[in-house]
């Protein structure tokens, strides 16, 4: 299986280093301020870096607080004096708040819990409900045919049956009609 992250992002536009403000303070900040991106995401800060987190930010930069006042200065950076730090410009335009996250996750979760509880017809394997039918396009004659994708005296076609059985079913199915059209084709019948 491939790799899957499934931590927190943020919403990075991919021209980014197009932009006036990020050309005009030189390449030590903008790594603070993709830092500062990155910092936020993953602290649900909306967007807010304080002046005790600078440091951590800007850790193995030089002259951070220099490096601040360049993005202060170019607009990418919003001084907030009330709370001791600054705020990502545009933070909320771009990425959802930690309120919105927090309700995304409620929503999620209490629809897992109600599929999880409530009885429902068999799934496959992505969830959706068994096929009873399965439209199949020859390769070599092009032709349409419905077909069963349940072997016949399976008993699959019982409404007891799992979503699982059905799909396994399903599987067996088609990989004995992947044999019989390669079977085909190594005789020349095809």
């Amino acid at each position: 299986m491939g790799w899957r992250y499934t931590g927190t992002w943020v919403r990075l536009m991919t021209n980014y280093f197009f932009d006036d403000a990020i050309l005009r303070v030189g390449p030590q900040a903008e790594v603070l301020f993709l830092r500062s991106v990155a910092f936020c995401g993953g602290t649900g800060s909306d967007g807010f870096v304080s002046a005790g987190q600078l440091p951590v930010v800007g850790i193995g930069l030089e002259a951070v607080e220099d490096l601040a006042a360049r993005l202060v200065e170019a607009g990418l950076w919003v001084p907030d004096a009330d709370r001791g730090g600054w705020d990502v410009r545009q933070w909320l335009k771009y990425n959802r708040s930690t309120d919105e996250i927090a309700k995304g996750r409620s929503r999620d979760a209490a629809a897992k819990r109600s599929r999880r509880s409530s009885p429902s017809t068999p799934k496959d394997v992505v969830g959706m409900s068994a096929p009873t039918s399965l439209r199949v396009v020859g390769m070599s004659d092009h032709q349409d045919r419905t077909e069963s994708p349940v072997p016949e005296g399976t008993g699959q076609d019982s409404p007891a049956v799992s979503g699982r059985d059905a799909v396994a079913g399903l599987r067996a199915e088609l990989a004995e009609r992947s044999r019989r059209a390669t079977a085909r084709r190594m005789s020349g019948s095809g």
